[in-house]
């Protein structure tokens, strides 16, 4: 818990479960290498952890936040993922949306060399994903 990956405004490692700070009811959780997110019902998307890459899609680069913070832009996301650095939400209509590190093409914009993204960016719009395809394909985008 050194980058603040567990949530609870602190970055004291802890061997039991921990609150997130915050009133916070996530109905999705996605866990990075050093970073998490969390999608509320309302389809929001709340970052914590590790930011040198702009993986909490906050619009900066500070060093990490031990507590959430929204992902920036009028996002309604029905499912999110994470990478080792690098964060997808999908929304309804098929757009898949990333953000973080993307120096190996992990943003799906097939660009390759030191290129981060501090807040999401539209990399693909597939209107006729359904639920148990989109999760195929948001497997797919994460095994970078």
């Amino acid at each position: 818990n050194s980058l603040g990956q567990l949530g609870n405004g602190t970055t004291t490692d802890s061997s039991s479960p921990v609150s997130v700070v915050g009133n916070h009811s996530f109905i999705a959780i996605g866990v990075g290498s050093s970073h998490t997110i969390g999608l509320k019902a309302d389809g929001t998307a709340w970052c914590w952890g590790y930011n040198y890459y702009g993986q909490l899609g906050n619009g900066t680069t500070s060093n990490r936040s031990s507590s959430p913070v929204s992902v920036v832009g009028d996002h309604s996301f029905i499912a999110i993922g994470v990478g080792n650095n690098h964060t997808i939400g999908l929304k309804a209509n098929g757009s898949v949306w990333g953000w973080g590190r993307g120096n190996e093409g992990q943003l799906g914009d097939f660009y390759m060399g030191a290129h981060n993204q501090t807040s999401p960016i539209m990399i693909i719009n597939y209107k006729n994903i359904r639920d148990r395809q989109s999760s195929k394909f948001l497997k797919i985008l994460f095994q970078w």
